[in-house]
């Protein structure tokens, strides 16, 4: 059987980006982060990940979460540094 851990490993994403997921979707954080792999796999699905977490930035703002909003605005970062091929993205030094 696999781990919830493995899973998440698995599917390239982080626990903050599962997470909004599984809030969004109404689903258990391992299914969760199974339709985040299968979303990350393809430009439009990386583009409803990041609406997702943007949505959810934009709630905890509005209700003055300002430690939920430093989570999601960083896990969005981490999520538009993710390239469509599974591997991070490294910015190249000047």
């Amino acid at each position: 059987m696999i781990s919830y851990q493995e899973c998440l490993d698995l599917s390239g994403l982080d626990e903050e980006m599962v997470r909004v997921i599984a809030e969004r979707e109404c689903l258990s954080d391992i299914v969760a982060a199974e339709l985040g792999f299968t979303l990350s796999q393809s430009t439009e699905g990386m583009r409803r990940l990041r609406r997702l977490i943007r949505d959810d930035l934009r709630k905890a703002a509005f209700r003055g979460d300002l430690e939920r909003s430093l989570r999601l605005n960083r896990a969005l970062a981490r999520l538009n540094a993710i390239r469509r091929d599974g591997r991070v993205a490294i910015p190249r030094a000047v």
